[in-house]
């Protein structure tokens, strides 16, 4: 199972795992456990949160006005 999480608003996406060769999913030590599920999440920001961001604020704007 694989996750992407906005890490400023949290929204949480699945999304399909990698395919080829994946070393992270493989343990390098089981330290005698039966290992039957890996999990990867994608840490970012959302496209929403990105734009956000980007977008001038009311205050920038006002001082971009008065001069």
């Amino acid at each position: 199972m694989c996750w992407k999480v906005c890490r400023s608003c949290s929204r949480m996406v699945d999304v399909d795992c990698a395919v080829g060769h994946t070393p992270c999913l493989t343990a390098a030590d089981d330290s005698g456990f039966e290992i039957d599920e890996a999990e990867v999440i994608y840490w970012g920001r959302c496209p929403e949160c990105l734009a956000a961001a980007s977008a001038p604020t009311a205050s920038a704007h006002a001082s971009e006005q008065l001069s």
